[in-house]
């Protein structure tokens, strides 16, 4: 779970169940400024622990077999919903640094949704069958509207 401001995401859970008929709190609370993830792994398939909702679940990322930090001073790979909210807030925070500190949640949220890759494994999984790409998010410069630069691949990234 991470905060920024008023935004906050949140994994959907790992109880193998559809969070629209058993909800995951805080998940499940139908607030915009919310981001419930899924979990995902490499083939693009629900990770089989990964909850789901498809009025729930906002959006998947990659959650399984992520090199991870462990007790101990040690390195593992882990996997769940808790590995995929972080992948997914690591773009929200790149979002807030390029577009601006005054940038609402649902504009995020817009961005977010609106430059993730299309994934027909997740169609009815989702409210979106979706799964964030960190590198569409970098090339939304300007707003929500401007897709012209997804589609050129040979564009130049605009750092701050």
């Amino acid at each position: 779970r991470a905060a920024a401001a008023q935004d906050y995401y949140d994994e959907a859970g790992n109880e193998k169940t559809n969070s629209d008929l058993i909800q995951f709190y805080p998940a499940s609370y139908k607030l915009k400024n919310i981001v419930s993830v899924a979990a995902i792994g490499p083939q693009g398939s629900r990770v089989p622990s990964s909850n789901w909702g498809p009025e729930s679940v906002i959006i998947s990322a990659p959650g399984e077999n992520i090199l991870s930090t462990y007790p101990g001073q040690k390195m593992a790979e882990m996997t769940g919903t808790s590995q995929a909210t972080a992948l997914v807030t690591a773009v929200l925070c790149h979002l807030r640094e390029s577009q601006g500190q005054n940038l609402k949640s649902e504009e995020m949220i817009k961005i977010l949704i609106g430059s993730s890759v299309f994934n027909k494994n997740l169609i009815g999984l989702n409210q979106n069958p979706t799964q964030v790409s960190l590198k569409r998010a970098m090339y939304m410069k300007e707003s929500f509207e401007d897709e012209s630069l997804l589609s050129n691949k040979t564009a130049e990234l605009a750092l701050p």
